[in-house]
This record gives C-alpha cells, sequence and structure tokens, in this order.
C-alpha cells in the first residue's frame, strides 16, 4: 500500500509500450507496474514530446486512485523539453499538448528530469 504518501512515476520512454511504476520513495521498491502499446493515430505522432506527456497522463489516469489526493506526487521523466514546456503558460504550448496539459490540471504533481 501507500507508505507515507510518498510516491512517484518513473517513465521508461526508450521504446514502446510506454512502462509505467508506481514505486515507494523510500526504498524504491515496486508497488504498481502497468504499460500500454500505443495506437496507430498515437504512433504517427511527429513530436516525441507528444507521446512522452501521453504516458505521463496514462499513468496519471491508470493510478488515479493513487494520485488523486496526494500532495507529494513527483513525476520523473527523462525528456528536458517536456518539464520545460509544463513550466510555461498553458496558451504558449502546442493544441495536443494543451488537451493532455489541461486533463492533468486535477492532479497536484511536480514533474521533474530523472
Amino acid at each position: 500500500m501507500i507508505q507515507e504518501n510518498r510516491q512517484f512515476f518513473k517513465q521508461i520512454a526508450q521504446k514502446l509500450p510506454a512502462q509505467l511504476f508506481l514505486c515507494n520513495m523510500e526504498d524504491r521498491s515496486s508497488l504498481h507496474h502497468d504499460s500500454r502499446a500505443m495506437t496507430k493515430a498515437e504512433q504517427s505522432w511527429a513530436l516525441q514530446v507528444e507521446k512522452e506527456q501521453l504516458a505521463l497522463l496514462f499513468g496519471l489516469q491508470r493510478f488515479h486512485t493513487y494520485c488523486c489526493c496526494n500532495p507529494d506526487l513527483t513525476l520523473e521523466t527523462d525528456h528536458k523539453a517536456l518539464v520545460n514546456i509544463s513550466k510555461k503558460a498553458l496558451s504558449s504550448a502546442l493544441k495536443r499538448l494543451q488537451r493532455m496539459l489541461l486533463r492533468m490540471q486535477r492532479y497536484s504533481y511536480n514533474l521533474s528530469l530523472a
């Protein structure tokens, strides 16, 4: 179960499908693991940052039970551009990213570079 409300997601985005882990922050032990293959339409997206954002959104939605009321949630990614885009104003992002960022606004999280 959740220990001290300190969980983080680690996204491994080198290969498809995206793999997501819900881990305990103290000892980095895995609590849950999930993955999904991208659809044909998602695979045809030109920008890698959109695919990375999709994986983070998938993780938040899949592990909603753990994420919805967790103020100490940290999302880790290996994609520096994604971290920079998330810090900017929502209107400066691409339309597809705006839609994903809007769906992620219900969660309280910190996005950091792994």
